[in-house]
């Protein structure tokens, strides 16, 4: 799956795919995987949009397709679509902080 994101004007680096949405590109829908979906993966500023929508921008910025960045960096990109990681047990952040506290 995937989602397809406008950025505003003041784009949107991420180490994975470089540099988007600044100069020519600025206003043009980008199809990003579905993991930048979950927050915090995108700029508030970004909208993702669907459906009617992603017509309707496409036709503003008049193109015919939105763009589907290149990767750049290959590990960059399989943190990127990794989901996160998952919070530590109580009880063994517990034993952590409390060793720490003894040091």
């Amino acid at each position: 799956m995937s989602i397809t994101v406008v950025f505003d004007k003041s784009g949107f680096y991420h180490p994975a795919y470089g540099r988007m949405g600044l100069g020519k590109n600025q206003g043009i829908p980008y199809v990003l995987p579905d993991a930048f979906k979950n927050k915090g993966r995108l700029p508030a500023s970004a909208r993702i949009i669907k459906g009617d929508e992603v017509d309707a921008a496409l036709e503003e910025a008049e193109v015919t397709k939105p763009i589907k960045p290149k990767v750049v960096d290959e590990t960059q990109y399989e943190q990127a679509v990794a989901p996160p990681p998952m919070p530590e047990p109580a009880s063994e952040m517990s034993a952590r902080r409390r060793k720490l506290d003894e040091d």
